[in-house]
């Protein structure tokens, strides 16, 4: 469980660099726990080259697959009795196409450790996204509400996904009268007013020559936040290096001792979204992209490559605690040298029929022809 718990972290901080490249300076928020854990769903089915390359980026190299499955469990269980006074949910789903057949062992491995629930779909059909974002919204409380844009390809094989929604309030609540409104410094010079919270007391602290740090307990729970200030001669690009090559638990987390000390820390809100394809192949997990190379041989009997990864997350923060979600998605494509269709047309032109009907029970309100419009 932990030499998992340490691989997802690496996978976090190294995933975190390549998204930054991609839009410097900008806003990010990834749940490193969602879209590891959708990966490694994904890894379930791999095998050759295809599941070394995942294996590389996902820091999971020399696990066998259900070692991993059976860690995950032990992490998930920890999570989840960990969080007592905080709201916790972790859903994994996967939808297949009812022309593809599953392997028995990559269905069993996925629903017994990782409580996947598997559902057949109809990919062709154009309410398949609405059902997929769905269940990504019920799964997050309302916080991710459109994973993927439809409708989805009629090549569509199978679709991964993992959905993370946590609740939680602050051991010590910052007092509301307290916030007040402070300069906050921009890049280039610049700088905004924003509202800033604030405490004075006893906090689990560290300080080193690059950077401030304080750990904020979450009320009744094992979980926290850190929140890390680069100083001047950092910043938190250089910074998320640093904690990834020093060793989260014993090289940071570590080194927290308890000071007497005032924090102020701005409420703040965001929503971030990614397509993880150009990252995750920077990463070394670049076979399971090609349609040509990818081998999912234990996912299914069809030929199928990794088409997206896409995430999403969301998260607030002010005085009374925090509020955070996260859903990650990955879509197998089939394999296939017959083109999609392509756009169809068809003019109405002469007598037709109609049908309305009640969609869950099927069952037809009206049914007409019209003969003469």
């Amino acid at each position: 469980m932990q030499t998992v718990s340490l691989a997802n972290n690496g996978f976090g901080f190294s995933l975190v660099k390549e998204l930054e490249k991609a839009k410097p300076g900008e806003n990010l928020f990834i749940s490193p726990y969602s879209i590891s854990t959708a990966l490694q769903m994904v890894r379930a089915g791999a095998a050759g080259d295809t599941k070394a390359e995942m294996d590389k980026a996902l820091g999971t190299k020399g696990i066998d697959g259900r070692a991993l499955a059976q860690a995950y469990k032990e992490l998930d269980q920890s999570l989840r009795s960990g969080a007592s006074n905080a709201v916790l949910n972790i859903a994994n789903a996967i939808w297949y196409a009812p022309n593809i057949m599953l392997k028995p062992d990559f269905v069993s491995l996925n629903s017994e450790f990782y409580g996947a629930k598997l559902s057949a779909l109809d990919f062709t059909d154009p309410r398949a996204a609405g059902i997929v974002n769905m269940w990504v919204e019920e799964a997050t409380r309302g916080k991710i509400k459109k994973l993927i844009e439809g409708p989805m390809s009629g090549l569509t094989g199978a679709f991964l996904c993992n959905a993370i929604y946590f609740k939680g309030t602050w051991e010590k609540q910052f007092n509301s009268k307290e916030t007040q409104d402070r300069l906050f410094h921009l890049a280039y010079g610049q700088q905004k007013t924003v509202p800033m919270m604030s405490q004075k007391r006893q906090f689990r602290y560290q300080e080193t020559e690059t950077f401030q740090a304080v750990h904020l307990a979450y009320a009744g729970s094992h979980l926290g936040m850190y929140v890390f200030l680069p100083k001047t001669n950092s910043s938190p690009q250089k910074l998320s290096d640093e904690l990834k090559g020093q060793g989260w638990k014993d090289g940071v987390v570590s080194k927290f001792a308890s000071r007497e000390g005032t924090l102020m820390l701005p409420r703040f809100k965001m929503e971030y979204s990614a397509e993880l394809k150009k990252p995750l192949e920077a990463l070394g997990m670049q076979r399971a992209f090609s349609a040509g190379a990818a081998d999912f041989s234990g996912m299914a009997s069809e030929a199928l490559h990794v088409d997206a990864v896409k995430h999403k997350s969301f998260v607030e923060v002010n005085e009374e605690g925090t509020e955070a979600a996260a859903a990650t998605g990955v879509i197998m494509k089939m394999t296939s040298v017959a083109k999609e269709p392509g756009p169809f047309e068809m003019i109405v032109d002469r007598s037709f029929l109609f049908v309305i009907e009640d969609g869950p029970s099927h069952t037809i309100l009206f049914l007409g022809q019209v003969m003469d419009p």
